[in-house]
């Protein structure tokens, strides 16, 4: 059995962590401010599937696989390098220039949305 003063310090420390957001919620709130309800909707519901896929994975023994195993961990490694690196050509690419008008392409922007925040949820380590 846990002891009382475990178990307060426990419910402290889980209340702080749940109080503080994390990335996801900041990511969330940027992007619901940025482009709107929608995109942050849109969001909100990629974070929630790559958690789920750290669940499946999880469960399925993947990540026991992917920690004992260097080769595994080094081929996720680098894929998610590769993400990154990516990630920031493209971004080079833009130069900001490719800013649309309020209420344009709202369902192109909460799509990318979704799959950014999909593909960050299930790329960062836990």
């Amino acid at each position: 059995m846990v002891s009382s003063s475990t178990l307060v310090v426990f419910v402290v420390a889980s209340l702080a962590l749940v109080a503080i957001p994390g990335p996801n919620h900041l990511y969330i709130i940027a992007r619901g401010m940025a482009q709107g309800r929608a995109a942050g909707i849109a969001s909100a519901l990629g974070v929630e599937v790559g958690t789920m896929v750290h669940i499946a994975a999880a469960s399925a023994g993947l990540s026991y696989l992917i920690a004992r195993s260097e080769v595994l961990f080094t081929v996720v490694k680098l894929a998610g390098a590769a993400y990154l690196i990516h990630l920031g050509v493209r971004t080079l690419r833009r130069r900001g220039g490719e800013q649309d008008a309020p209420g344009a392409g709202r369902s192109a922007r909460c799509a990318g949305s979704s799959w950014r925040a999909w593909s960050s949820t299930c790329s960062i380590r836990r």
